[in-house]
């Protein structure tokens, strides 16, 4: 699955992946971001990096990295752009 972009409702952003991907994403946020940071609640884990907040989802081996303001969604599409390259 390649990575792709999806708009909510709210206006933030989703990078969906597939399961296999994230051992990729998390090593391109180290790289681009330096030290990522997730603290897991029971219906996702609230993930910082780069001193903005997202949520991670990964229901039914479906994850996806959610924005909660426009520049997270701007992260999450420069992080789709590289991953994508």
């Amino acid at each position: 699955m390649a990575f792709s972009i999806l708009t909510l409702d709210t206006g933030n952003l989703s990078l969906e992946f597939a399961e296999s991907d994230i051992p990729r994403l998390q090593a391109e946020i180290q790289n681009s971001f330096g030290d990522l940071i997730s603290m897991p609640h029971i219906m996702h884990d609230d993930v910082t990096f780069g001193g903005l907040k997202f949520l991670f989802y990964n229901e039914w081996d479906d994850p996806c990295l959610i924005s909660q303001c426009h520049e997270g969604a701007a992260v999450l599409k420069q992080l789709a752009d590289k991953l994508r390259s």
